[in-house]
């Protein structure tokens, strides 16, 4: 499904010192129906190799091949399915939602760009997705600050999971919530994989005893290569 291939990003550290090497010659396959964490410290690079696969910026080596096609050279309909069946749930939802607008008006506007389903039925289906994450369709009527956090990151899921992704890339979900809305996003993430075990999850995260509970396999960014954990 997705598959990296001597992935290498660097950063510069700044006038007359070293680049920061980030990602190093890093290869891996992701399992179809896999749920894998990927933990470390701020800085070590997740976040970087989560865009990376989002086609949201560009490795300075190797090549990121999504159902055998380089993501950085597929034609335009290649790249629209791309963008259908890999989507992210960021670090902070709230950020991902246009303040201005109610919160229904946001999510309607994947209907807008991804051939879904027919226009008849996008309200029936966007309330059944709404079921699946336990959000209420009044909530829609809101604005992103009238929400709470584990409501607005429910939310941000349920967007996500609209296109039905192949991949999920689950970008330190929880780290802004408290312990116990933690859980119910977790219990929300398990439930929904359950109902589609093809999904591969890629879960970000700098929890450890978290990434052990949810994920089925864990691996550490260590001197930007991966390093198993299990």
């Amino acid at each position: 499904m997705l598959q990296l291939e001597k992935i290498e990003k660097n950063y510069a550290n700044g006038f007359g010192r070293p680049r920061n090497n980030v990602i190093r010659g890093l290869s891996f396959v992701f399992t179809p129906g896999s749920i894998i964490g990927l933990v470390g410290p701020s800085g070590s690079g997740k976040s970087t190799l989560g865009r990376m696969i989002l086609r949201l910026e560009k490795p300075d080596q190797g090549r990121i091949f999504f159902e055998g096609a380089d993501i950085w050279k597929m034609r335009r309909e290649q790249r629209k399915h791309f963008r259908g069946k890999v989507q992210m749930v960021p670090q902070h939802p709230d950020a991902a939602f246009n303040p201005r607008l109610k919160l229904g008006t946001s999510i309607r506007e994947v209907f807008r760009f991804c051939q879904i389903c027919p226009s008849e039925k996008q309200e029936s289906y966007l309330e059944k997705t709404l079921d699946q994450v336990m959000i209420h369709a009044a909530l829609l009527q809101r604005y992103p600050s009238q929400l709470s956090g584990g409501e607005i990151q429910r939310l941000a899921i349920a967007r996500a999971i609209l296109t039905q992704p192949a991949l999920l890339v689950l970008d330190e979900v929880t780290s802004m919530l408290d312990v116990s809305v933690q859980a119910v996003v977790i219990r929300t993430l398990e439930r929904l994989h359950q109902e589609d075990p093809t999904a591969t999850y890629l879960f970000i995260t700098h929890n450890l005893p978290l990434a052990r509970v949810f994920c089925h396999d864990i691996y550490g960014l260590v001197q930007g290569r991966l390093a198993s954990l299990a």
